[in-house]
Formats: structure tokens, sequence, C-alpha cells
């Protein structure tokens, strides 16, 4: 099953899946055309199935294979690879990034027993992906503007949470990422608080 939120993802659900029992946070290797891998985040796996938010890009091979995804459809791939998780004994956790942070920060919210507040860069305002995460239990959602610093957010973690108890997982392109790990050191968050989940530039092709 492949579900298009706010024309922006796809929320994609697999089932059947052999050999491999997926958890989420991990990584799955996807193959979107002829050997040519994309990897996403593993946002929930129960009773053979697994599901994980992909971003239509417009950019590179993988949007037209998930414009293409319907019913019975054969996906192929591999896993898992390296997986993303929340600090442990987070008191709450803040998941930052830019659109591909939506499937990693459902990962979040159905896997952290603390509470998980999510902040998406986009151009648009994302309501159906917002609840979508809203009704897996996210607390808040704020879709906020490409170039909009984290700094009121992550304060307001740090103020809410404790730097002690507030984590942080930053999700997107490496010099983004980079960004929110600063900004986090400077509000008081340890650097052992801080994960990232980095993704390629979506207009890459060929190989990872």
């Amino acid at each position: 099953m492949a579900h298009l939120l706010d024309g922006r993802a796809v929320h994609v659900v697999l089932a059947g899946v052999d050999g491999y029992v997926a958890s989420p946070g991990d990584t799955v290797a996807i193959d979107v055309v002829g050997s040519v891998l994309r990897r996403y985040t593993v946002a929930d796996a129960r009773a053979g199935t697994l599901e994980f938010v992909a971003v239509l890009t417009g950019l590179g091979p993988a949007t037209p294979w998930l414009r293409s995804l319907v019913p019975g459809a054969i996906v192929r791939g591999h896993g898992p690879e390296r997986p993303v998780t929340a600090p442990d004994g987070a008191r709450g956790v803040l998941v930052v990034g830019d659109e591909t942070a939506i499937g990693t920060a459902l990962s979040v919210v159905r896997s952290v027993p603390a509470p998980v507040r999510v902040v998406v860069r986009s151009s648009s305002p994302l309501p159906e992906a917002g609840a979508l995460l809203e009704s897996n239990g996210c607390g808040r959602v704020a879709v906020v503007p490409a170039d909009a610093a984290n700094d009121a957010h992550l304060a307001e973690a740090v103020a809410d949470w404790g730097a002690d108890g507030a984590a942080v997982v930053a999700v997107g392109e490496q010099s983004a990422n980079h960004a929110v790990r600063t900004a986090a050191l400077a509000v008081g968050i340890a650097r052992d608080r801080v994960a990232t989940r980095t993704f390629w530039r979506p207009d890459r092709a060929g190989l990872e």
C-alpha cells in the first residue's frame, strides 16, 4: 500500500516481508530501479509488515518509483542497516529536520516512551503528515520555513525537559544536521544526547 501525504510524501506499507524482522528506527535499502538503492527509516513493523515514509522530491530516481507503486507490487531491498535511535533515558525528544524527517519522526514516536515533538522544515504546510504523527502520539508538530532557525524549539525543549533530559534527533543533509547539533550544544544539550540521520541529496543519481 502507498498512501500520498500532502502531495509531498508517500507512506508505504509493505506486507509479506520475506526473511526480515524489522524494528522501528532500522534503515532499509530499497532498490528503486536497476540495483539503485535509496535508504529509508523503518517507521513501524508488525505482523509481517514494514512501513516507511518517503519524500517526493521530483529529483533523482526514487520519485518515479514511488509514484509507480500499486497494490501487489514487488519491492526488493535489504536490511537492517545502521539504526537511528533517540538517546536512552530522555524525558523528551525533539525531532528536527526537512521533509525526510517525517518517517524517522514516526519511528521515534512509535518506539520512545517519552514525549516527542517534531519540527519539519518545508515550503508546504503538511497537514496530512502532521495528522499521521499526531494520531500516533506525537505531542506537537511544527512546520517551519526551510531557512528557519531551530534555537527557539531547542531552548523550549531544554526549559521543559532539562538539558540532561532533552534529546534531539536531527534528520536531513549533513550540513543541516551539523547546524542542529551546534545549536543544541549551544543551549546546553550534551553531544551524546544528539542523534543524526543523514540522507543523500535528492538530486544524486546512481549507486550509493
